[in-house]
């Protein structure tokens, strides 16, 4: 057995099915590459999205513009500044 399957059977299969079993919606963000101070962007996202929220993961993880779109108005100030702190509460 190959490395990489030994990986993805031991610590990728397992991860997956915990995210996707989780009833939150588990995502990573990453700063701008071009822009310190511009928008995050999202670079992972939990299959049960459709589930929670009727969307796919590729669809929002496709559209750069699908994260800061999404947030709900109220909290759209706290996420802009989100780069200015180590953590945000929404």
């Amino acid at each position: 057995m190959e490395i990489t399957q030994i990986w993805n059977s031991l610590v990728v299969e397992p991860l997956m099915h915990l995210l996707s079993a989780n009833s939150a919606v588990i995502y990573s963000l990453k700063p701008s590459a071009t822009d310190p101070n511009g928008p995050f962007q999202l670079t992972f996202v939990s299959e049960n999205l459709s589930q929670v929220l009727g969307y796919s993961p590729s669809e929002c993880l496709s559209n750069h513009e699908w994260w800061p779109q999404s947030v709900h108005p109220e909290d759209r100030e706290k996420l802009q500044n989100v780069h200015k702190k180590e953590s945000i509460t929404l």
